[in-house]
């Protein structure tokens, strides 16, 4: 979401509309940041592995829910000596601390803009209740899913399926 905000001012001819899905403009705390923390634990696991079960338990045995876990693992390449991760991870990493830092607010309160809307977990603490009234305020609509955390594609992929359609 943060770096299709980011492309809207860029490369405004390339964005017709905006999904953001729990995140909000304003640059994100590292202490709050949950993505940060996921990507600390990528940076932490081996490049490679025998095998997804054995990438799996080194994902899970380092914190992260076997859901997600699991949808992290769709990001492997099977080779001969067993799996690897498709990305680069330290570049992810860079990227990561570029879009969290960067205050994104213009792309959604200009007037030109493309239409945007924000699904946020009830669980989360991405888009707070401010950035909400400041988000509608805008012309940005927020649905919230009480039952999910930040990572609602994950907490409730049914619901954010429906929501997308």
């Amino acid at each position: 979401g943060r770096v299709t905000l980011a492309a809207s001012l860029n490369v405004p001819e390339a964005v017709r509309s905006v999904s953001l899905l729990d995140i909000a403009p304003g640059p994100v705390p590292g202490d709050l940041s949950e993505s940060g923390k996921v990507l600390g634990i990528l940076l932490q696991a081996p490049a490679q592995a025998e095998n997804r079960r054995a990438m799996r338990a080194e994902l899970t045995g380092r914190g992260l829910s076997e859901p997600l876990a699991d949808w992290l693992l769709m990001n492997l390449v099977t080779e001969e000596r067993g799996v690897r991760w498709r990305f680069d991870r330290q570049g992810l990493a860079g990227l990561h601390s570029r879009v969290n830092d960067t205050d994104l607010w213009t792309a959604v309160e200009r007037k030109d803009g493309p239409p945007m809307r924000c699904l946020r977990g009830g669980r989360s603490k991405y888009v707070s209740d401010a950035d909400v009234e400041r988000l509608v305020a805008a012309g940005c609509p927020v649905e919230t899913l009480p039952e999910a955390g930040h990572f609602v594609h994950v907490d409730a992929p049914q619901a954010v399926l429906a929501w997308l359609r």
